[in-house]
Order: C-alpha cells, then sequence, then structure tokens
C-alpha cells in the first residue's frame, strides 16, 4: 500500500517482500516473508528509503470498497489497515502467522 499513514503530506510504502537477498535465486520461488517494511520515496535519489521494519508480522488486510480517490481493477481495494490505538495515535494493525492481530505505532 502507498499512502500518507501519519498525515505529514509524506507518503508511506507499506511492503511485505517474498523474497530476500540472501533467498536462492530460481524460477518460481516465491514466498511471502512474514516482514513489514516501511518506507518512503526519495523523488532526489530516486530511491526508497527505509522507515521501520516489522519482522514476524504481515499487515491485517481487510477489503474496503474502491472511492474516488483510490480505485483498482479489482471489485475491492485492501489497504494496510491504520487505525487508533488506546493512546489515540495511528497504528498499523499487522498479523503474525499464528492469526494475533498486534498493533504497532505509525512510524
Amino acid at each position: 500500500d502507498i499512502r500518507d499513514l501519519d498525515g505529514d503530506g509524506i507518503d508511506e510504502w507499506v511492503l511485505s517482500p517474498t523474497e530476500l537477498p540472501e533467498d536462492p535465486d530460481v524460477p518460481g520461488y516465491y514466498f511471502p516473508k512474514w516482514r513489514t517494511d516501511v518506507m518512503t520515496w526519495n523523488e532526489r535519489t530516486l530511491t526508497l528509503a527505509g522507515v521501520a521494519v516489522h519482522e514476524g508480522a504481515i499487515p491485517a488486510l481487510t477489503g474496503a470498497f474502491p472511492s474516488a480517490q483510490r480505485r483498482s481493477s479489482a471489485a475491492s481495494l485492501y489497504p494496510a489497515p491504520v487505525v487508533t490505538d488506546e493512546a489515540c495515535t495511528a497504528a498499523l494493525a499487522l498479523r503474525d502467522p499464528s492469526g494475533v492481530t498486534t498493533l504497532v505505532a505509525v512510524p
């Protein structure tokens, strides 16, 4: 998902890699990793810059209807869920392999 998670006017990229540099380079090797990277795009250097890494969890995706601002060719979207935690701050909802959802602060 690419959107402004924390309301600062800068889009964050929420990524769950399917291949890491140490993985074998063979055709068909496509296994999602239980990891979530939060990054930002640097227009000056044309690179992604790491903001946060959350090992052992992926975004707890839920379906959402398209809107005028967000569309896809599918009938629904699956945005990275940002919720408000107990302290009334923005948090990213992540799910671990056992199905437990954890809230982590939006960087």
